[in-house]
């Protein structure tokens, strides 16, 4: 409970002071398995139990498999679109005169997801009664500008490539393997998050 607590005062902060937030992340050691257990594991699982959840609400216990591959779906695309971003990002720091090394940037992307986690867990339960909640997606850009600047120092006339390409790169990733895991799973109608 302790941990919840905590991860959702991350969360806050996140949306109430992200500069200082980014400054607390900086001191963090960037350990990819701490960032999965302290904030990746946790929010995506409460995703996949809205997301379950919200199926079963809009379409009862008859399309329980549907509920569970429409949760996996977006819990696995997510989860790997920010690994695989994150690796991609490393590979092309360079490009903007910065050694980002892969955990660093899984930090950046991790965190920067904070929007797109918090919104998919609301969404999650009702989305058709919340999409102007998407909105908040955009909250990516601002928190990649900050954390781009804070934890890597990219200075500012490379900073608009690198938050452009990373939130793109992210965001493209995640559409792309949700779409291809549409495909694979049985799922018949399936709201995008």
């Amino acid at each position: 409970m302790k941990k919840i607590k905590l991860l959702i005062q991350q969360v806050k902060i996140f949306f109430t002071d992200s500069r200082q937030a980014w400054i607390q992340v900086m001191q963090d050691n960037p350990d990819s398995g701490d960032i999965n257990r302290k904030l990746l594991i946790p929010m995506l699982l409460a995703a996949a139990f809205t997301q379950f959840w919200g199926v079963i609400f809009q379409t009862g216990f008859s399309e329980t498999i549907a509920a569970i591959s429409t949760a996996f779906a977006h819990v696995a695309a997510t989860y790997i679109g920010i690994r695989l971003s994150a690796w991609v990002l490393s590979k092309l720091s360079r490009t903007f005169e910065t050694d980002l090394d892969a955990d660093r940037a899984l930090q950046l992307i991790s965190y920067s997801m904070i929007p797109y986690l918090a919104v998919n867990i609301i969404i999650g339960l009702h989305p058709s009664s919340m999409y102007f909640m998407k909105l908040l997606y955009l909250y990516i850009f601002y928190l990649v500008w900050q954390g781009s600047e804070i934890i890597f120092g990219i200075d500012d006339n490379r900073r608009p490539g690198f938050v452009l390409i990373s939130t793109m790169l992210l965001l493209a990733i995640i559409q792309a393997v949700l779409t291809i895991l549409i495909h694979i799973l049985p799922i018949e109608v399936i709201r995008i998050a």
